[in-house]
């Protein structure tokens, strides 16, 4: 089975969506899915980390490198609609379609010279998607939609008005419907697909994030990096910048905008509490309570950016107890997760219509618990939460309260003395983390792909209609 598989984020450009559509294009080969990719060139994000050590599977039928334009810098013009409503959505869309005509061709080239069964695409940015589904139209492939993260609901930056959002929202319902099957990576997902953008519950299908179990064979060596007789908290990946929500008038305008349909955020996502912001208060207080413990206590943040300042950090009063690294090759991440006495674990938080919804299991939190580190989970009621209480990998707490994370710190200091100042193994007992691992991961999705081209040849009627030229869409919502 040959499968044409479409993603903007993809290795050697080291992000979070990268992780996930290069870890299974590496994985699908040894499960009988040959791969022809069309992916996007690292050089497109500005302050793209690059892993230069990156080598493309061999096994891969062929690689092609589409300059997506997403470097490209908005004109004068485009900067002023961007700041208006509709103006912002009408721009966007406007080089969304130019990104998805060129796409289109350069696809169209491999399609036509190569036995593809399947069009597989990585969204987002949208317009691998858009590309995909007009290919369908044409060449009459099943398409396989990865929606790895929200797409109308989970902008960048909230919508400039409530109808950009449904314009979005429109555009996305009508180009998932056309899709043959949809993979996201949590249960929540799903939910939001089916209940909001009315995609059938039978065309979805949960594929976790999971981990690299080779990122743990032949760890690389942190000799010296995790001094003994530490209390070492570690941090792997990217945090939010601190910044507190907004309270008095500043708040109170910001509610009258966003009531009157401006500043919309579906998810209503507050990044702070992926900031660092509330963990290193409850640090402060808990040394202020105990001056010797920042003789002990060491933070470790792995993949901070150089040219990132943040306010928390350059206001903690305590800089000997934390060390910011630079972005270090996975296994020697995955190393000093496993020697570390406690694991950090922080995320977005979202709500929908007042209540928790969050519609995401960081890949981070599957190689947390392969290390068999301990983790502090602070993070919101979710399926992250789940499965850290599932594990019984460590403590959960409310992710924007100093008084809960300064309590299971304390627990954990304490525990930590009492066995002597030596790491703590979980207790694993009942707890498959195996069944995490992305090669495991990515049998099941090669066996969903197989299973829908059985289907799929076997009657081809049952393919969802196309509703209309999908090229033409971006510039007609």
């Amino acid at each position: 089975m040959e499968v044409l598989f479409i993603a903007q984020g993809f290795p050697p450009l080291q992000a979070s969506g990268s992780l996930r559509s290069g870890g299974f294009a590496n994985a699908l080969p040894a499960h009988g899915v040959s791969l022809r990719v069309v992916a996007g060139e690292a050089k497109e994000r500005a302050g793209a980390v690059v892993e230069y050590t990156w080598k493309d599977h061999p096994d891969w039928e062929e690689v092609v490198r589409f300059d997506w334009g997403m470097a490209r810098a908005w004109s004068r013009w485009e900067k002023q609609l961007l700041r208006i409503p509709l103006g912002s959505t009408w721009v966007r869309r406007r080089r969304s379609q130019t990104v998805a005509s060129a796409l289109i061709k350069r696809c169209a080239r491999v399609l036509e010279a190569s036995p593809i069964s399947a069009i597989y695409v990585s969204v987002a940015p949208a317009e691998g998607l858009l590309a995909a589904v007009e290919l369908r139209k044409r060449f009459g492939l099943p398409v396989i939609a990865d929606l790895r993260d929200p797409w109308s609901y989970a902008p960048p930056i909230p919508y400039r008005h409530w109808l950009d959002f449904v314009l979005e929202r429109r555009l996305e319902r009508r180009v998932l419907q056309q899709c043959d099957m949809v993979v996201v990576p949590a249960e929540r997902s799903a939910e939001l697909l089916t209940r909001h953008l009315n995609v059938p519950r039978d065309r979805v299908e949960v594929v976790p994030n999971g981990y690299n179990e080779a990122d743990f064979v032949d760890e690389e060596s942190t000799d010296g990096m995790l001094e003994s007789g530490k209390f070492h908290v570690v941090y792997t990946g990217e945090y939010s910048a601190s910044k507190e929500n907004a309270t008095g008038l500043s708040a109170h305008f910001k509610n009258l905008f966003r009531g009157l349909g401006f500043l919309h955020d579906p998810l209503a996502c507050d990044r702070s509490a992926r900031s660092l912001n509330w963990f290193l208060k409850a640090v402060t207080e808990l040394i202020e309570e105990d001056k010797s413990l920042a003789k002990e206590f060491r933070i470790h943040v792995v993949g901070a950016k150089k040219d990132k300042s943040d306010a928390a950090v350059e206001r903690f009063s305590h800089p000997e107890c934390i060390e910011l690294h630079p972005r270090v090759p996975a296994k020697q991440a995955a190393s000093m997760a496993g020697q570390a006495d406690l694991l950090l674990l922080n995320q977005n938080h979202y709500s929908l219509a007042g209540e928790d919804f969050c519609v995401a299991i960081p890949a981070k939190v599957y190689t947390y618990l392969r290390s068999g580190s301990r983790i502090l989970a602070c993070v919101q009621p979710s399926e992250t939460r789940d499965l850290v209480a599932e594990a019984k990998a460590g403590p959960c707490v409310d992710p924007r309260s100093v008084d809960e994370i300064k309590a299971a710190l304390r627990d954990e200091i304490r525990e930590w003395r009492a066995a002597g100042r030596q790491r703590r193994s979980r207790n694993e007992i009942g707890f498959d983390v195996g069944r995490f691992d992305r090669s495991q991961l990515a049998g099941t999705l090669a066996d969903r792909l197989k299973q829908l081209m059985a289907r799929s040849e076997a009657n081809p009627s049952n393919r969802p209609d196309p509703i209309r030229s999908v090229a033409e869409s971006p510039a007609n919502p």
